[in-house]
């Protein structure tokens, strides 16, 4: 386990390539705590309370504009050895069509 003071995530929404996002689509980013073991890698170790465990949450939603910094900041101060980023998009429109978008993810983290 590593103790933090402060942990940010930090997703970057640098553009839209393809067409305008409908109704309510959205891009939600994810941070979670994972301890992989090399005894067992083929098994998820994962912290109790999973699924509802994240650590941070970001979203870009279709009101966003890039280029735009999204930050969350990253609660509990402990951490497993990995952290497992999640990237769900979501489309709740009648008519599925694509959209698109160019994201980065980091981690800014103070001992």
């Amino acid at each position: 386990m590593h103790t933090w003071r402060e942990a940010t995530l930090l997703v970057r929404y640098h553009s839209n390539p393809g067409a305008a996002w409908f109704g309510s689509n959205e891009i939600d980013v994810r941070l979670r705590a994972e301890a992989y073991c090399e005894e067992d890698p083929n098994t998820d170790f994962l912290p109790l309370g999973y699924p509802g465990s994240d650590l941070a949450a970001a979203q870009i939603l279709n009101t966003t504009s890039p280029p735009t910094l999204v930050l969350a900041a990253v609660s509990g101060g402990q951490f497993g050895g990995f952290f497992r980023v999640i990237v769900r998009a979501t489309q709740n429109n009648p008519a599925p069509a694509s959209f698109q978008a160019y994201l980065s993810i980091g981690l800014s983290v103070k001992a």
